[in-house]
């Protein structure tokens, strides 16, 4: 996806919490719960991506999140890409910009989750793969059941690498609940870059929870005004179990 698919959706916010695993992958959401205090998270995964005559491998991307309080983590994201351009015979590899955050707990209720979370992107990638500018990235992430197995998670925010290039974000993911260890999930998510173009995609995929610390999630997804495909796969852990 456009956001780092490292991106991530929260399935459902009171069956994570039944398992105490809640993660910001698969998807382009973020959850509304941080990690708890002194734990730390590893979501790592790999997606394919092809669109209009570019076939992207994103080999291996990384999200670290570590609780430092009850309501506050830090983040950590890098992604390794390789490229495969049809005008072109050789595949490139290239190493995205690496983008340190957090995320802020701001309400945290049974009917009702709120997070602030944030990132600073720093123009370290190479050729092919950087911004070639200092970024930032800030959401609000919103989260609420509708009954015991459907909840809903909704993220706003804005991407800023100067005035030339921002643009106004928003994910919209409903997770169900299938059983105490298997979860689905449906989203839309987008841009409107520049306050001009605005684009629209889909994604859906499911998770396994193969023990409370260890999960493996699947997803694919579409452009909807614009001609991409991708599938992802990924597993996530916590530490200490």
């Amino acid at each position: 996806m456009k956001y780092n698919i490292l991106l991530v959706v929260l399935f459902l916010s009171f069956s994570g919490q039944a398992q105490n695993l809640i993660t910001d992958r698969p998807g382009a959401s973020d959850a509304s719960v941080t990690v708890p205090n002194g734990y730390f998270h590893v979501e790592m995964g790999s997606m394919f991506y092809e669109d209009a005559g570019v076939q992207l491998w994103n080999v291996n991307n990384n999200l670290f999140r570590y609780g430092v309080a009850n309501n506050v983590e830090l983040r950590l994201i890098t992604n390794l890409n390789l490229y495969k351009f049809a005008a072109k015979e050789k595949s490139e590899l290239g190493v995205n910009d690496i983008e340190f955050g957090l995320k802020w707990g701001l309400i945290n209720k049974d009917a009702l989750q709120l997070a602030y979370v944030g990132h600073l992107i720093a123009p370290t990638g190479s050729t092919n793969s950087t911004a070639d500018a200092t970024g930032m990235r800030h959401k609000l992430s919103l989260s609420h059941p509708l009954n015991s197995r459907i909840g809903c998670t909704y993220n706003i925010g804005i991407d800023y690498f100067g005035q030339d290039n921002n643009a106004l974000t928003y994910t919209y993911s409903i997770g169900f609940g299938l059983t105490d260890k298997w979860s689905f999930f449906t989203e839309l998510y987008g841009d409107w870059f520049k306050f001009e173009e605005f684009s629209s995609s889909f994604d859906s995929g499911v998770a396994y929870i193969v023990r409370p610390d260890l999960q493996l999630d699947f997803s694919f997804g579409t452009g909807l005004t614009s001609d991409f495909n991708f599938y992802a796969f990924g597993i996530s852990w916590r530490f200490p179990d």
